[in-house]
């Protein structure tokens, strides 16, 4: 019987409630037997902002947030790899290491969106299901909509969800820190302690 597998890519810089709900909310929607939490050295070409926390921040602060959850596990894929990271990439690599999964590749609307501009993505389509959730910026009907054009252009699997999620990202983490605003809501607060005990983002 295939294990279904959820991942939750990204560069956590850092991790946040949004990341924690969207990855429980697939858990418990699509029946998975776990998700993945997999932060990557080097994001790929898509991203171009330099990453604010280091590597062994960014994973310490992972393996913080998900501690509390037997559902999530977190993975080294990315992380041990060397050179620009791409989704393409991962995804064939773990299709080979574990012919006995099913994989569900978990992202918000604005990522899907973009989806079609990285590397191969006919490879992600291929061996992969698109869980994507909706945000402000990205409503249900608009996401439904480019989902179906990649059924039909791609034959991809995507399911959109709607479910309500934290209307929180890292971006506005690290700028609220800057800003000496309180943050305390927006993230674990395992996570929290471990920012403002090291300074990763600058002094509240």
């Amino acid at each position: 019987m295939m294990k279904r597998i959820g991942i939750m890519g990204g560069s956590f810089d850092p991790v946040h409630n949004g990341h924690l709900e969207m990855a429980e909310i697939a858990y418990k929607k699509l029946n998975l037997d776990a998700v993945w939490f997999m932060p990557t050295a080097k994001p790929g070409s898509y991203k171009k902002r330099k990453l604010d926390a280091s590597n062994k921040e960014r994973l310490e602060m992972v393996r913080l947030a998900i501690s509390e959850y037997d559902e999530f596990v977190l993975s080294l894929e990315e992380y041990k790899r060397r050179g620009t990271i791409y989704t393409a990439d991962t995804l064939q690599i773990l299709t080979k290491k574990y012919s006995d999964t099913e994989w569900y590749f978990i992202l918000g609307g604005d990522s899907l969106m973009q989806i079609t501009t990285w590397k191969t993505p006919e490879i992600i389509f291929e061996l992969s299901n698109i869980v994507a959730f909706t945000r402000a910026d990205v409503d249900y009907p608009k996401a439904l909509l480019l989902s179906e054009n990649l059924k039909e252009t791609y034959n991809a699997k995507v399911t959109v969800l709607d479910d309500k999620i934290p209307d929180v990202s890292s971006t506005q983490i690290r700028e609220m820190i800057k800003n000496k605003e309180d943050i305390l809501g927006l993230l674990p607060k395992s996570v929290y302690e471990y920012i403002i005990n090291n300074g990763i983002y600058g002094k509240l």
